[in-house]
């Protein structure tokens, strides 16, 4: 008995529905909402209807064929609560988003018990928006297939039965019949029964086809339907690993120790998984223990392990033919799945690769976006920086651009008034460019001295020798005497020439850069001529004041003694005034004799020089305070010192230095005792002497005059002296290539400074 299925004309509508575009009702009284929605959802290619009052969307539902609505929950002309029901009348399966921006848990409680799918708060997220419409219209079209898949059902039951009612009225008519008919039919029912199992299965899988579900959660369900299906209680999914071109598993249910270890990893060929990727068909071996397959590498003793004797695999493709992995069932004893079993494991096997190519073209999906993300990110971040290189580039190159017109600027109007003569020549000496002061110093014009050689006018051989050497890349310099063709005018030229190179360091040619020093030489040679005359008269009155001071010694020896015979024999003798004379004449040869002395010594300054030598100045400090020793007892003086540097230095002229400085300031000491600090420090390549006291000090504008000869600032009853102690010191220091200074302030003491360079310290000292 057989019957013929009539085509469901439902199959053909379903189809059409799914394929068209989705309809999605915008229903809120804010326009700005409505249109900013509308545009987004059009982008993501839904058919948007938009709607201002209930009235207006209601209408909009019966039009149209809506998939799903955004709702918002206070309308003017009525709550969107109350819109629910209605909405709802127009397509059962509809999903209805409430929209709404005072959001609590009450309202959302009602809105889901009157039919709402989805409740969203404003201000609203549009990824938010999306997702949910999307799962709304997915939904609205699996509650579609569903209930149009339950009418195909039922129609195909309605077709059986119509046949089998034909066939019972066959069998009555036959009633030697009617035992077989009836079994038939049984058989069918349970063919029937079981198909509608498996249906059902397949539709509540597809059902649950979307990204919220765990993939691995879904291909396990698949397995364990597909497993049950044929009897068994083991089997497994392998996929297939693109990168390593191996089939890994996935997932597996029902098997003993030791299977997963051996067959984590299949290859092309390996077992009955390895064997239906390769061939691209369904494997089914009845008996492992005796099928070849399995003879290699320890598969049947992995495969008794494991508890199994019979396999059936197949492979998974999508729907384009590309090879996905392998469903495969195994049996505890040698067995081979009927057709119809195999019929309905290719329906399983179908959806498993739906669903492994779904969840591929999603991952595939997100790493597309991820990466684009990323390339989006880093050709923004590139573009950013390749724009703030090109804003720098262009504001360097302006300044530079800027700094390069103020030069070239600059560079004329110095070589243009320039009172040097600057010209320019080429590789072969040709003069290129030339300033004003040039052709003054030539006399010749522009014209003229542009084009010509620079040994044509300058005939000279020690010119020829620079020239070569700048050519050669080496700068020269000239000194020689030009004479003018046109003028006769003889000068005296000095000049420095270097050589012009270009980025290769290739010689291009040269500047030159002259200077009249005919002037120069004429004062050279009358400084050259005075300075003679100058050595020749210091030589003289150096000789002369201390032949002069020399030769007063004697007789002035004799006056003092024979007026200290006087003293000594007549004093006391004569009247009072008498006495007076005595004694002035007595003192004022004494002071002609102290006189005398520093004056002698502050000529053998320059006259008598003794050898330089490494002095130690702390030792040099003791010799001095050994000198003076008395008078610093009987003054009470302190004299402190730090540590003192070796110099190269005339030890006796620097030992009178020091003793100097310490007896001034043992001289002018205020009312407390004297404290005399020495310091030494080395800085600004010398080293630098501080010689301080608490004295009396003296007034700043008097810094530079008590150095001066014979210079006092003080009454010699007062405080006597010659007035030549510090110009000594400032001679001294001078000679040894320094300088000496004083600061000081009346009552506050006074700080004596001088500085020997550090290369007389080490070498030799000027004479």
């Amino acid at each position: 008995m057989s019957g013929t299925f009539r085509q469901n004309p439902l199959a053909d509508g379903t189809s059409k529905r799914l394929s068209e575009k989705p309809a999605v009702l915008v229903v809120d009284d804010e326009e700005s909402i409505r249109e900013t929605l509308r545009v987004v959802l059009e982008n993501q290619g839904y058919r948007v209807e938009t709607a201002e009052t209930a009235q207006q969307a209601l209408k909009a539902a019966e039009l149209a064929r809506i998939h799903s609505v955004l709702l918002d929950i206070h309308l003017p002309d009525a709550g969107g609560m109350d819109l629910l029901e209605p909405l709802k009348h127009t397509n059962p399966d509809m999903g209805v988003l409430i929209l709404t921006g005072n959001a609590s848990v009450e309202t959302a409680a009602e809105a889901v018990r009157r039919g709402a799918w989805r409740y969203l708060t404003k201000p609203l997220n549009l990824d938010q928006v999306l997702q949910a419409v999307r799962e709304s219209v997915e939904r609205q079209r699996q509650l579609q297939l569903q209930r149009e898949t339950q009418d195909e059902l039922e129609c195909r039951v309605r077709q059986r039965t119509q046949e089998l009612a034909e066939a019972n009225a066959a069998l009555r008519k036959e009633i030697e019949e009617r035992k077989r008919s009836e079994r038939e039919l049984a058989a069918v029912r349970e063919e029937l029964a079981a198909e509608l199992k498996e249906m059902v299965r397949l539709h509540e899988l597809g059902t649950r086809l979307s990204p919220e579900v765990d993939f691995n959660e879904l291909l396990r369900e698949i397995l364990e339907a597909s497993v049950s299906l044929l009897g068994s209680t083991m089997g497994c999914i392998q996929l297939l690993d693109h990168r390593r071109n191996v089939l890994t598993m996935d997932a597996a249910i029902g098997y003993g120790p030791g299977y997963a270890d051996l067959f984590c990893e299949a290859h092309p060929g390996f077992a009955a998984c390895g064997c239906a990727w390769r061939r691209g068909a369904r494997v089914i071996i009845e008996d492992v223990r005796s099928d070849p397959v399995y003879a290699e590498r320890g598969l049947r003793a992995a495969a008794a392990r494991a508890g199994y004797r019979a396999v059936c695999s197949t492979p998974l493709f999508t729907r384009t033919g590309e090879f996905l992995g392998t469903l495969s069932v195994n049996f505890r004893q040698p067995h081979r799945p009927s057709d119809r079993e195999l019929r309905h494991l290719d329906l399983y096997a179908r959806q498993a690769a739906e669903i492994i190519e779904a969840a591929s073209r999603r991952l595939e999906r997100e790493r597309i976006e991820q990466r684009l993300e990323v390339l989006v990110h880093e050709r923004t971040a590139e573009l950013g920086k390749a724009y703030d290189r090109l804003r720098d580039e262009l504001e360097w190159r302006q300044v530079a651009e800027r700094a390069l017109r103020e030069s070239e600027r600059k560079y004329r109007m110095i070589v243009e008034n320039s009172p040097l003569g600057i010209c320019h020549f080429d590789a072969g000496g040709v003069i290129t460019a030339g300033n004003e002061a040039l052709l003054q110093m030539l006399d010749g014009d522009r014209k003229d001295l542009i084009g010509s050689e620079l040994l044509a006018r300058m005939a000279d051989p020690q010119m020829r020798e620079a020239i070569q050497a700048v050519l050669a890349g080496r700068c020269a310099t000239y000194d020689g005497r030009y004479t003018s063709m046109l003028t006769g005018k003889t000068l005296s030229l000095s000049a420095h020439l270097a050589p012009i190179q270009d980025d290769e360091g290739v010689i291009q040619g040269g500047v030159a850069i002259l200077q009249d020093v005919s002037a120069r030489r004429e004062a050279e040679q009358a400084l050259h001529r005075r300075s003679e005359e100058l050595a020749r008269s210091n030589a003289d009155l150096q000789k002369f004041a201390y032949i002069a001071s020399h030769d007063l010694q004697e007789p002035l020896r004799m006056v003092a003694s024979f007026l200290g015979l006087i003293q000594h024999r007549y004093g006391g003798r004569l009247d009072g005034d008498a006495d007076t004379y005595i004694n002035q004449a007595v003192e004022g040869a004494r002071r002609m004799q102290a006189l005398i002395r520093g004056l002698l010594a502050y000529s053998r300054l320059s006259t008598q020089s003794h050898p330089r030598a490494a002095v130690s100045c702390r030792k040099v400090l003791e010799q001095v305070l050994s000198n003076l020793q008395s008078r610093i007892d009987e003054t009470g003086a302190k004299v402190l010192y730090d540590a003192m540097p070796t110099l190269k230095a005339d030890e006796i002229q620097l030992v009178q230095l020091f003793q100097n400085l310490i007896e001034n300031a043992l001289k002018f000491r205020g009312n407390g005792d004297p404290e005399i600090r020495i310091t030494a420090e080395n800085r600004d390549g010398g080293w630098h002497f501080c010689v301080r006291d608490n004295g009396i000090g003296f007034e700043p504008e008097y810094a530079e005059r008590i150095f001066v000869i014979f210079q006092r600032l003080h009454s010699q009853d007062r405080y006597p002296g010659a007035g030549i102690g510090l110009a000594v010191c400032k001679r001294i220091v001078e000679r040894h290539g320094g300088r000496i200074w004083v600061e000081s302030d009346r009552g506050r003491g006074a700080s004596f400074h001088f500085v020997i360079p550090q290369q007389a310290a080490e070498g030799d000292l000027p004479q």
